[in-house]
C-alpha cells in the first residue's frame, strides 16, 4: 500500500497530463516514443545483467552489498557497448524499422541505459530493506519531473518526439539522484566496507543463474512486448504504432499501479517465506485471487466502452487506440495477473522454466503477427495478438502454480 500510495499519484498526474499531450503531439510522435521506449525495454533487462533481482536474496547484507557491485558493474560494461554498437549501426537499426526519425534520438540510449542501471540496483537494495516509503516518494519525483519536461518541450519546442522522450530522461535522472543522494547519507559507509574482489566472485557465482537463466527470458520478454511495435512501424506507419502504443500504455496503467507494487513486496515476501519454510503456495493463491478481482472489472469497462473513453479524454485523432484497446483488453488483464506472479520462478531458483516459456512466447508471437499480415490489415493483426497472448498467458499462469504448489481450486475456494 505504501508503494501504491507513490505509484497512485505517478499514475494520476500520467492520466491527468495525457490529455494534454496527445492533443500537442501527434500520433506519429508517439509512435517514435513507442519505438524507442521498446528498444529502452530489452536494454533495461541487459544492463545489470539481472544481478540487481538477487539484491534481495542473501541473508547477509555483505553479500547484497557485493551484488550491488556486480549490478553496476554489469552496467558499466553494457553502457560501453550500446554506444559502440549505435556508432558503428545506429542507422542501419532505423532503416531496418522504416522509421529515420528515430535516429536522432538513438544517441540518448547509452545515457539511459547508465539511469536505468543505476536506478534498477538502489530500487532492489531499498527493496530489501523494505525502504518503501523512499520508493514512494521516488515515484513521485520521477512522475512530476517527466510530465513537466514533457509538457514543457510540448508548449515550448519544436522537438516533437524528442520532447516526450527526452522528458522520461530527465525524470529518471531526477528520481535516481534522489535515490544516489540516500544511498550516499545512510548506505554507502557500511556497503563501501563490506566489498572485495573475493566476495564479489563468491556472489557472482552463487547468483549465476540470473545472468545465465533470468537474463535470457527477460531478453525475450522484452523482445516479445516490442515486436507488435517493430511490427507496425515496419508494416504499417508510425501513427497506427502510435494508436498502438498509447493504447497499450493506458491498459497498461493498472499494472504499473497495482502489479508493479505487488510484485516488489511479493517477491521479497516469498523470498523470506521460502528461505524460512519452503512452502510458498498460499502467498501465490492469496496474490492471485487479488489480482482476478481488479483484473475482471477493468477489462469490461474497456471492452463496453473503450473507443469511447479514448475520444472522450484524448481527441478525435485517438478512436483508433479506443478500438485497439477493447480488441487487447483481456490479454492485457491475464498478464495484469500474471507477470507479478512470474517472480516466483527467480525466488525458487527455476527460472529455466521461465525461459523455456518466453521462448515459446516469442516464436507465437513472431507466428500470430506474420500469419496476419496477408489480411494486412492493423484490427486484423491486434486480434491475432490478442488470441496467441491469451493462450501464452494462461500457459504461464499454469506454470507458475506448478512450480509454487498452489492449486487454482483454492482460489476460488476461499473467494466464497
Amino acid at each position: 500500500m505504501t508503494l501504491m500510495t507513490g505509484t497512485a499519484f505517478a499514475q494520476s498526474l500520467t492520466i491527468i497530463i495525457t490529455p494534454v499531450l496527445t492533443r500537442i503531439y501527434t500520433p506519429g510522435d508517439f509512435g517514435v516514443l513507442g519505438i524507442y521506449t521498446s528498444i529502452i525495454g530489452i536494454l533495461a533487462v541487459i544492463c545489470c545483467g539481472r544481478y540487481e533481482l538477487a539484491i534481495v536474496l542473501p541473508e547477509k547484507d555483505e553479500d547484497a552489498s557485493n551484488l550491488i557491485l556486480a549490478s553496476l558493474l554489469w552496467t558499466v560494461v553494457s553502457t560501453a557497448t550500446v554506444l559502440v554498437i549505435i556508432i558503428i549501426w545506429g542507422e542501419w537499426v532505423a532503416s531496418i524499422l522504416k522509421s529515420p526519425a528515430i535516429t536522432t534520438w538513438l544517441w540518448l540510449l547509452p545515457i539511459n541505459v547508465l539511469g536505468l542501471g543505476l536506478f534498477q540496483t538502489l530500487n532492489y537494495w531499498n527493496t530489501r530493506f523494505k525502504n518503501y516509503k523512499r520508493l514512494a516518494t521516488r515515484q513521485i519525483t520521477q512522475s512530476s519531473a517527466t510530465a513537466s519536461a514533457q509538457l514543457g518541450f510540448g508548449f515550448l519546442t519544436k522537438l516533437g518526439a524528442g520532447g516526450l522522450i527526452a522528458g522520461q530522461l530527465i525524470g529518471l535522472f531526477i528520481a535516481t539522484s534522489f535515490l544516489i543522494k540516500k544511498f550516499t547519507i545512510e548506505d554507502y559507509v557500511n556497503v563501501k566496507r563490506s566489498l572485495s574482489v573475493r566476495e564479489l566472485r563468491k556472489v557472482a557465482a552463487k547468483y549465476k543463474k540470473y545472468p545465465i537463466y533470468s537474463m535470457l527470458p527477460s531478453i525475450l520478454d522484452s523482445l516479445t512486448v516490442a515486436l507488435p511495435v517493430m511490427f507496425f512501424a515496419k508494416y504499417f506507419n508510425l501513427g497506427i504504432t502510435g494508436q498502438y502504443s498509447l493504447g497499450v500504455r493506458l491498459l497498461s496503467l493498472p499494472a504499473s499501479l497495482i502489479g508493479a507494487a505487488v510484485a516488489q513486496v511479493y517477491f521479497q515476501k516469498i523470498a523470506v517465506e521460502y528461505n524460512r519454510t519452503g512452502s510458498i503456495a498460499a502467498i501465490v493463491q492469496q496474490t492471485c485471487k487479488a489480482l482476478l478481482m481488479i483484473a475482471g472489472p477493468f477489462c469490461l469497462i474497456i471492452m463496453l466502452l473503450g473507443p469511447w473513453l479514448f475520444t472522450f479524454f484524448f481527441g478525435s485523432n485517438w478512436t483508433t487506440a479506443g478500438e485497439f484497446s477493447r480488441i487487447l483488453a483481456p490479454d492485457i488483464a491475464l498478464r495484469f495477473v500474471a507477470s507479478p506472479l512470474s517472480i516466483v520462478f527467480g525466488a525458487v531458483n527455476r527460472q529455466e522454466i521461465s525461459a523455456l516459456w518466453q521462448l515459446i512466447a516469442l516464436v507465437i508471437t513472431s507466428a500470430s503477427l506474420g500469419l496476419s499480415l496477408t489480411m494486412h490489415d492493423a484490427y486484423r493483426s491486434i486480434s491475432f495478438l490478442m488470441v496467441s497472448d491469451l493462450l501464452l498467458y494462461s500457459l504461464y499462469l499454469f506454470l507458475i502454480f506448478r512450480v509454487s504448489g498452489a492449486e487454482l481450486k483454492n482460489i476460488f475456494r476461499v473467494a466464497k
